[in-house]
């Protein structure tokens, strides 16, 4: 995926790779302050953090903890993308995002609150990036709110951010914005909430930034790796369901058809068991009578006498 302002990306496995990446930077005039300036310093961009996983647990180490490749003063992606300098972003390396994903079950499917983006025209998950100094849980909320539902009452907003599962932290790899130069790190929270709760969000699209917002259903192809996030999000979802109704209705009348064919078959075994073992009851009785009747006739001394002659 490329984005729309982006010359064509080369191939990543061309042998002459460096050579033929084209470069391309858009940088906003006038300068924002945020943005970084060309001559930024190395030691400085070393400090810059990344997402890292520990004992299951995310946490933001430097890019010198990393051990993130520098390359004439700069950090390099760990990832080729087939485009040099840094696009439309506007810090080298890293820049950190937050998404929000706030679902809902309606009608036994799982949704999620998506938007339509202005800039590519495909539907995603709300989320920006993190302001300066701004804690990533304040992004969260705040996106949101800005991109579906400006103006929304505060109380509500604090019922659906009351807690919150970390889904994904780290880069992201197939945003169409990344670059050799820049990319993106996300963190990804889940946020589920009640269909009563759902139908009090007054969804309003963010003028300039989305065309729409609505609740979507989990199983579209969505922006960047969105549908990955949604991915893992449904999987677990359905599998809570699914342990809940199991837990909740279990279905009697399954165990007594099921014990009705165990005795069925138990019988059958039985009947078939007794029968053979009348019916080898029968040939040695059959054969004791046999005996008997030979005993019996060489007991006849008329028999003997023809015996003996012989």
């Amino acid at each position: 995926m490329n984005h729309p302002l982006y010359p064509k990306r080369c191939d990543i496995d061309d042998p002459h790779y460096e050579n033929i990446c084209p470069f391309f930077e858009k940088l906003k005039t006038p300068t924002p302050e945020y943005e970084d300036p060309s001559d930024i310093s190395e030691e400085i961009l070393k400090k810059r953090l990344v997402w890292y996983w520990f004992n299951n647990k995310a946490k933001l180490i430097t890019l010198e903890e990393a051990n993130i490749e520098f390359c004439n003063g700069k950090p390099k992606n760990p990832v080729k993308t087939g485009i040099k300098g840094r696009g439309i972003l506007s810090k080298f390396g890293p820049q950190h995002a937050a998404d929000p994903v706030v679902t809902c079950w309606f009608d036994n499917r799982l949704y999620f609150v998506g938007i339509l983006r202005e800039d590519v025209n495909e539907w995603a998950i709300p989320g920006g990036f993190v302001d300066p100094g701004e804690d990533y849980i304040k992004t969260l909320r705040r996106e949101f709110q800005e991109e579906t539902c400006e103006g929304e009452d505060e109380s509500i907003l604090d019922e659906i951010f009351s807690n919150g599962e970390i889904i994904y932290a780290g880069s992201v790899f197939n945003d169409p914005r990344t670059t050799d130069d820049a990319w993106i790190e996300t963190i990804v929270v889940h946020y589920h909430i009640e269909e009563k709760l759902a139908n009090k969000i007054k969804l309003v699209p963010q003028s300039g930034e989305t065309k729409s917002v609505k609740w979507v259903e989990c199983n579209q192809k969505l922006y960047g790796d969105h549908s990955k996030y949604l991915e893992i999000i449904a999987d677990k979802m359905y599998y809570k369901k699914l342990i809940s109704y199991s837990n909740n209705k279990v279905n009697y009348s399954i165990f007594l058809n099921i014990g009705l064919v165990m005795i069925y078959l138990i019988s059958l075994v039985l009947i078939m068991y007794y029968s053979i073992q009348v019916n080898n009851t029968i040939k040695v009785e059959e054969k004791l009578l046999d005996l008997d009747c030979f005993i019996s006739k060489m007991n006849n001394p008329i028999i003997i006498n023809k015996y003996c002659e012989n």
